[in-house]
């Protein structure tokens, strides 16, 4: 019997179930059509039906207003406020009847009526600041749930919300208090309020977060999340200095491994602020056993830190000699092994650039080569460099036997193609064009943006000068020099390209030979002089094939080794208008923007008079 009667109230239930549906179908397509009359009194049914269904109420109200029919609609909010006294979210509904009758002031009214009878009662405060937000009056919803916080003697109850407002109306010292306060709500919040933050803050605003949070660390010493925010503040604003004082004292406090010192290390090398990264890299020398997982990698980031640091000038009585020292004294005491063939490495490659002592670089290469369990990238970048060394030296069989072991090894992956390229850069330089430029063709398609459009530069280089000629003379002599400047044979290259032009005048290489020459006298360091002669290459052959490349290796110099940044920036802002379809566009756009963020509006354009800009190939704008 009792089954009997569960089933016969399921078949009820289910009946008029089927008998809404309709109404709730029809309803639907009423309103989404426009026709609000009919929809009104369908929404109207439902709703009395279910008065669970807020959804229902909102149409059937809605459908009122767009069908004009205010009397209705102001009959029925007025006795659902009087029957639901603390749901103020019926004020803003009863004022959207206003803004259709267009009645302003009686909405504001309305608005200011449903803030001051709020209840001091969680799901009211959130139901009216959503409605407000749903207007999108991000003021009103702030204001909401303010009082409402108040009411309820509770600041962190809506502080998520708030800070979620604030970033809508723009209040970023709001948006900070509330960040904060959501923080001592829940910590776990600090990974989407630092995302929040990131997009909202510039780096001088975070000065107002860091007085906040000196603050909160003093008010909750215990809790690790504010100084956390504090380090990472720093960090977004570059501060790095700043940042390592509080990865230190919590690495301290937390009894860590030194990890976060050690990435506050990377950031600052990476930024060239080398003094930073090698106090980050000798406190955990200093602080932490040899056993620790970041001490090794401390000592040979400390040595690439010194040797950038030397490099860069940012540092006075310390000679490349006495860092090579530092290497060996490393490699003494932790030994040529697998763990530190990346260091064997980086020290041949210091001996080779900047110690300009080829022996010694193969000397410590082939060692390199020779040992036992070396990962596999550490040898073919190993490889890489002692051919190029060999090629440096005269010695094409060895060099073209080491990129090819290195092709071999890596047939699908970024160091194969780099292998592929110097072989048939190799090609090129001793005049096998025609096999070069295939293999040029090939490497067009590379997924290295770098050798991509290095690839792409040779081929049509080659393209366009073996098709000048019925000789191929004047491109092998220009190739030759090519392989003397890499070999550093400078004075032997520069005397040829002399040959060249004296042989060959008004031949289409003059472009190119001048862009050789400023490659080479930006390697002897001769910036001023380059810097001419690529100005020389942008307004004499502002069409050929070298122009902008010129262009930005002269903003380049401008930016990093000439001291002109407005120069720099008028070069980069040149590039990508005037040669949009160049590779370097849209880097020399980014350049650009970051310029000038640094440079002040009142003195953008001024270091460069017109005439040093029209000798300079550059159009002032």
């Amino acid at each position: 019997m009792r089954a009997l009667i569960v089933i016969s109230c399921l078949l009820f239930i289910s009946h008029c179930g089927m008998a809404q549906a309709p109404n709730d179908k029809l309803a639907n397509q009423y309103y989404s059509t426009g026709e609000y009359e009919k929809a009104a009194v369908l929404y109207k049914k439902l709703w009395e039906t279910d008065k669970r269904r807020t959804h229902y109420y909102d149409r059937f109200f809605t459908s009122l207003i767009e069908s004009e029919q205010f009397e209705e609609a102001r009959a029925n909010i007025s006795k659902r406020i009087k029957s639901e006294p603390a749901n103020a979210a019926l004020h803003v509904k009863r004022a959207s009847i206003y803004v259709a009758e267009g009645y302003p002031e009686k909405a504001e009214e309305a608005y200011r009526e449903a803030i001051e009878k709020l209840p001091a009662n969680a799901a009211s405060i959130s139901r009216l600041g959503q409605a407000f937000q749903g207007l999108r009056n991000y003021d009103l919803a702030i204001e909401a749930y303010e009082k409402g916080g108040r009411l309820m003697n509770d600041t962190l109850r809506f502080a998520n919300q708030l800070r979620a407002l604030s970033q809508y109306n723009n209040d970023k010292k709001r948006m900070v208090k509330y960040s904060l306060l959501s923080l001592a709500q829940n910590a776990r919040n600090a990974p989407s309020i630092k995302a929040q933050l990131q997009r909202a803050l510039q780096p001088e605003d975070h000065e107002d977060l860091q007085s906040k949070l000196y603050i909160y660390i003093q008010q909750f010493p215990d809790d690790i999340v504010y100084p956390e925010l504090l380090e990472w503040s720093f960090i977004q604003q570059k501060d790095f200095p700043s940042a390592l004082r509080q990865a230190r004292a919590l690495d301290r406090r937390l009894d860590e491994n030194g990890q976060r010192v050690f990435q506050i290390g990377q950031m600052a090398s990476n930024h060239k602020e080398y003094a930073t990264a090698v106090d980050a890299y000798d406190y955990i020398i200093r602080k932490k056993s040899k056993n620790n997982a970041f001490y090794l990698s401390a000592k040979s980031e400390l040595l690439k830190t010194k040797k950038n640091q030397i490099l860069s000038g940012q540092v006075d009585g310390v000679s490349l000699d006495s860092l090579e020292a530092e290497y060996y004294s490393f490699l003494d005491s932790y030994g040529r092994t697998s763990s530190t063939a990346y260091v064997v490495l980086d020290l041949a490659r210091f001996q080779n650039r900047y110690l300009k002592n080829n022996e010694k670089a193969i000397k410590t290469l082939t060692e390199l080569t020779e040992m036992p369990g070396v990962n596999k990238q550490v040898l073919a970048n190993a490889k890489l460099e002692l051919g190029d060394l060999y090629l440096l030296k005269g010695d094409r069989w060895e060099a073209t036997l080491l990129y090819s072991q290195v092709d071999k090894d890596f047939p699908e992956e970024q160091l194969g193609e780099e292998a592929r390229y110097r072989n048939a850069l190799l090609s090129y330089y001793v005049g096998d064009f025609e096999w070069a430029q295939e293999q040029f063709d090939i490497l067009k398609a590379s997924t290295t943006k770098l050798i991509s459009n290095d690839a792409i530069d040779r081929s049509v280089f080659i393209m366009d000068n073996l098709g000048l000629d019925t000789t191929a003379h004047p491109l092998m002599m220009y190739a030759d020099s090519e392989l003397k400047i890499f070999q550093r044979r400078y004075d032997e290259a520069f005397e040829q390209l002399t040959i060249l032009n004296n042989l060959y005048d008004g031949h289409g290489l003059e472009d190119d030979v001048l862009y050789l020459r400023a490659n080479a006298y930006v390697e002897l360091e001769k910036y001023n002089d380059a810097a001419d002669l690529y100005a020389r290459i942008a307004s004499e052959f502002p069409d050929d094939i070298r122009a902008d490349n010129s262009i930005y290796a002269l903003a380049e110099l401008y930016e990093n080794q000439l001291n002109d940044l407005n120069a720099a920036a008028n070069l980069y802002e040149k590039l990508f208008i005037d040669y949009k379809d160049s590779t370097f566009a849209i880097d020399a756009r980014k350049r650009y923007r970051q310029l000038i963020k640094v440079i002040p509006p009142a003195e953008r354009k001024e270091t460069m008079s017109p005439e040093d800009l029209f000798l300079r190939g550059i159009t002032p704008n």
